[in-house]
């Protein structure tokens, strides 16, 4: 089992009607991210993860909606970069909302 916590800052511009849209997901840094973070504490007393993002059954699943049939964690992977002012990593991560479709 893979655990990593981030911190997840979001923007939203509000929607005009009020509609209330909840969306959870789980996203993937890069292998060499996670090797990376691995060596620092305190993730270092923990030592490696035990798999890669190609090895975890989630990331090479479909997608709960069954859109992608497989490997749907590929459209969830975070383009991090390392930043120093704020001592860490940087990602960014787009999503788009259809307001008009329900269900």
């Amino acid at each position: 089992m893979k655990v990593e916590p981030y911190i997840f800052i979001s923007r939203c511009t509000p929607l005009k009607d009020q509609t209330r849209i909840e969306w959870t997901s789980q996203f993937y840094p890069n292998n060499s991210i996670t090797e990376q973070v691995h060596t620092q504490p305190p993730y270092s007393d923990h030592g490696q993860p035990d798999m890669t993002n190609e090895e975890d059954g989630i990331y090479m699943g479909p997608s709960s909606d069954g859109l992608t049939q497989s490997n749907a964690g590929e459209r969830l992977m975070l383009n991090m970069t390392s930043d120093e002012e704020v001592q860490g990593y940087i990602a960014t991560f787009n999503v788009v909302v259809n307001a008009n479709q329900t269900g």
